[in-house]
């Protein structure tokens, strides 16, 4: 029985036995695409691009997110004083009926209002402070 033993290849050796390692990325020989410089830059110039157009999308959507409120949207403190103007003129109808109350429950809402507007207590801590 033969041995079979596959004999020795030198470096120096350019038989078809010798493969050749290229860099797919850059074609030079003894570089591997995981080591290459190429491979390195090219990749992080596409995470750069990536992360540019992800920011342009994000401001381009909160652009249009604003343009989406309404005037109104930007002033709620005005919509609040309205509502009280609006309290304000029921009160003065129902006068006639208890004017005492109506003074008093009118005084408040002005208070609630000034506060709001100052944005220095919150309606609830007002009510909770000046219960009668």
């Amino acid at each position: 029985m033969e041995s079979k033993v596959m004999p020795k290849i030198s470096k120096n050796d350019e038989g078809p036995e010798r493969a050749v390692l290229k860099c797919h990325k850059c074609g030079r020989a003894s570089r591997l695409a995981n080591t290459c410089i190429k491979k390195t830059k090219i990749n992080e110039a596409q995470v750069i691009e990536e992360f540019q157009c992800v920011e342009e999308k994000e401001e381009s959507d909160q652009d249009s997110e604003i343009s989406d409120y309404t005037q109104a949207d930007y002033y709620p403190l005005e919509r609040i004083t309205a509502f009280f103007e609006v309290m304000k003129s029921i009160l003065t109808c129902h006068n006639r009926v208890n004017n005492a109350r109506a003074q008093s429950i009118s005084k408040r809402l002005e208070c609630v209002r000034l506060n709001l507007l100052e944005e220095k207590v919150t309606l609830l801590e007002h009510l909770v402070l000046h219960q009668s």
